[in-house]
């Protein structure tokens, strides 16, 4: 009987180390998997931060273009219209110049320095 008893303490002290060992073994195992879960949120959440604020910089920019694009639609009319219903300015410049004192200036400049580069050279 004395045998029996100490086969039965036996018996019971290795189910408990077995039930330990696996209550051990399945919390490991859980805190693994609950810590790859939490690292994949936290990706998860980085990447769609990140696109959040890609998006949203492709909005300012899409937004500055389209009004880029009607401030020269505005220019480009405004400027039409002023063609059509008003003298045009360049070409009346452009005369003003040409006909002008500074002109004369700068030609007579011109052909003293070219008649003074030919007596250098020829001379």
């Amino acid at each position: 009987m004395a045998d029996s008893e100490a086969r039965t303490h036996q018996d019971i002290g290795q189910d408990e180390a077995w039930i330990t060992n696996l209550k051990n073994q399945v919390d490991t195992h859980f805190n693994i998997g609950a810590q790859a879960l939490q690292n994949t949120q936290e990706r998860i959440g980085t990447c769609a931060t990140q696109a959040q604020t890609e998006v949203a910089a492709i909005n300012a920019s899409t937004i500055q273009h389209i009004k880029d694009v009607n401030a020269l639609t505005l220019n480009a009319t405004q400027l039409a219209i002023d063609r059509q219903w008003n003298v045009n300015e360049t070409d009346n410049v452009a005369k003003a110049i040409l006909g002008g004192p500074s002109l004369a200036a700068i030609q007579a400049m011109v052909v003293a320095a070219v008649t003074d580069a030919m007596k250098t050279n020829n001379g």
